[in-house]
């Protein structure tokens, strides 16, 4: 609905990283640095249109690659192998 379209991530505190293992405490301050950057104060709507923007991109690529390979094997040869090889008749 449009209420909750117009609704905004939450900026949020930063976390206590300090007690955290070092690889860890990286993690979470990248994680938490994202968020800022990405989300918060963003509208909910956007960034979920942003996403489904990719997701599609994402999807019709993968379609493409998926069409390629599919065209490339079945324009090889039975009687070879991916390697181009002859294939060993006595397997």
């Amino acid at each position: 609905s449009g209420v909750t379209a117009a609704w905004c991530w939450n900026s949020i505190p930063e976390p206590a990283f300090s007690q955290l293992p070092d690889d860890v405490r990286s993690w979470e301050q990248d994680r938490y640095q994202a968020y800022q950057a990405w989300l918060a104060g963003q509208a909910i709507a956007d960034v979920f249109q942003r996403a489904t923007g990719f997701l599609n991109l994402a999807a019709v690529r993968v379609a493409a690659e998926a069409s390629a390979l599919a065209a490339w094997r079945s324009s090889c040869s039975p009687a070879r192998n991916l390697s181009g090889w002859p294939s060993d008749p006595g397997r």
